[in-house]
């Protein structure tokens, strides 16, 4: 358990980010959970339950980021009733937090409570030097990617500049053509069909260059877990310029990949490394309850009385 400056301090890394629209997630939400007070805080990505210590309020109380952050930056704070009595770090200033008006989503619905037979207790740190080596093995994979796509980009470059030169004289001699007296409608209609060949050139590359540039902005810390069969692979980073997968045994130790092989036999599932590792470092225990139900259901990590979860990533 936690004390209410601690948490929210551990809080803050998971709360959105000046999301309008969703004002209540850049937040978080104090509420009571199997009598156990929590609390809440999510990204849309991550879910962070904290257990409280030294604390019983009354309702279910939201607190907006301006208010989280002056909490995580106090020397103490309590809940008396409806508010949050906090003192500053320097001791001479006090203030009372109300609830905000902003309805918390029910966040106990995004809890997988049906997973147990996929469940197994890793060790938190080497699971963690595991998600390491992934998120660099990623970022490999990306900054190659990233150097294949401007390759590409200059290419479909080098063949814009005679096309848009081509283009540019056909809409020339077009127009030159419709001004003359008397006009010569044949040859109007052949510089009018030139150029609209042309400039569906022009489009074409033009398009073929944005997709190649949206390809690039993908998530970097992306890794395919592939436990289907006895094929076992880890795909990092991007798989749209024809990397050849890894295999789990030449990226994790013996005993991770016994663990994910139990936990994940016959599933593939796409993780944000990154987000995964992140959560693991939220919690504080030695040992980390894992647990999973099917590739599309968030993944449940527990750890003294501290919930996370991580969304997967749609194949």
């Amino acid at each position: 358990m936690k004390n209410l400056i601690k948490a929210a301090r551990i809080a803050g890394k998971y709360t959105c980010k000046l999301d309008m629209g969703r004002e209540a997630l850049e937040g978080v939400c104090i509420d009571i959970d199997g009598g156990i007070p929590v609390m809440v805080s999510t990204d849309g990505h991550r879910l962070c339950v904290q257990a409280l210590e030294g604390v019983t309020p009354s309702h279910k109380l939201t607190l907006g980021a301006n208010q989280l952050a002056a909490l995580a930056g106090a020397s103490s704070a309590k809940i008396e009733g409806n508010y949050i009595e906090v003192q500053a770090i320097a001791g001479q200033t006090s203030v009372a937090m109300r609830d905000t008006a902003h309805n918390y989503p029910d966040w106990k619905k995004v809890i997988p409570t049906d997973c147990k037979g996929m469940s197994y207790r890793v060790n938190r740190r080497a699971l963690i030097a595991q998600c390491v080596k992934l998120t660099k093995a990623c970022k490999n994979h990306d900054k190659i990617a990233k150097a294949e796509y401007r390759a590409i980009r200059k290419e479909i470059e080098a063949e814009l500049v005679p096309v848009r030169a081509r283009e540019k004289y056909l809409k020339g001699e077009l127009s030159t053509a419709r001004k003359a007296k008397p006009k010569n409608m044949e040859l109007i209609a052949s510089l009018k069909k030139l150029t609209e060949e042309w400039t569906d050139k022009k489009i074409k590359l033009n398009a073929d260059k944005a997709n190649v540039s949206n390809d690039a902005i993908g998530p970097v810390f992306s890794a395919v877990l592939d436990f289907q069969g006895s094929n076992r692979s880890i795909e990092c980073g991007r798989d749209t310029v024809g990397f050849e997968p890894e295999t789990v045994d030449a990226l994790l130790d013996g005993e991770t990949l016994s663990t994910l092989q139990h936990i994940l036999g016959g599933i593939k599932i796409a993780l944000n490394v990154k987000y995964l590792k992140e959560a693991l470092q939220g919690l504080s225990g030695e040992y980390v309850d894992l647990e999973l139900r099917d590739p599309l259901t968030p993944i449940k990590l527990t750890s003294e009385g501290d919930t996370m979860v991580v969304m997967p990533m749609r194949l």
